[in-house]
């Protein structure tokens, strides 16, 4: 009868182990960066003070333009005010997006200290209220 109950806890104790490895593995694969990305995307939405000058947002995409597309590290930005979106899943609480493209993951750190990006940083700044980011790969 030992035995046999010995057994038994051996098996569930070999099941609980395989699972859990099963558990880092896939966590691992959902973490990991991709074999090949081509790129990293950075997205930045800024939602607008109340009290910001009408002409906040071109304010915002003119230097986004200007400024950020001259760090060197840099491979495309765009910019421009949200597009009207009806839909629930859609993000509605910013006024104004930002994308721009990378090579590679360790670029965005390079792009955040350079005096170019700073500049803007302070500009944006003094107009918005909130500021979200978001950085995936390009796969």
């Amino acid at each position: 009868m030992r035995h046999r109950v010995a057994i038994r806890c051996g098996s569930y104790v070999a099941l609980l182990l395989v699972g859990a490895l099963a558990g880092v593995l896939l966590h691992r694969k959902a973490t990991a960066v991709p074999a090949k990305p081509k790129g990293v995307v950075h997205v930045v939405f800024f939602k607008l003070k109340s009290d910001a000058p009408k002409d906040a947002a071109d304010t915002l995409i003119n230097e986004a333009h200007r400024l950020l597309s001259k760090v060197p590290v840099v491979r495309d930005v765009k910019a421009g005010r949200r597009a009207p979106g009806d839909r629930p899943i859609h993000i509605r609480d910013y006024d104004v997006g930002l994308y721009v493209y990378f090579d590679r993951l360790e670029d965005i750190q390079t792009y955040l200290d350079h005096p170019l990006h700073v500049q803007y940083a302070e500009k944006a700044g003094k107009l918005v209220e909130t500021v979200r980011v978001a950085d995936f790969y390009s796969e």
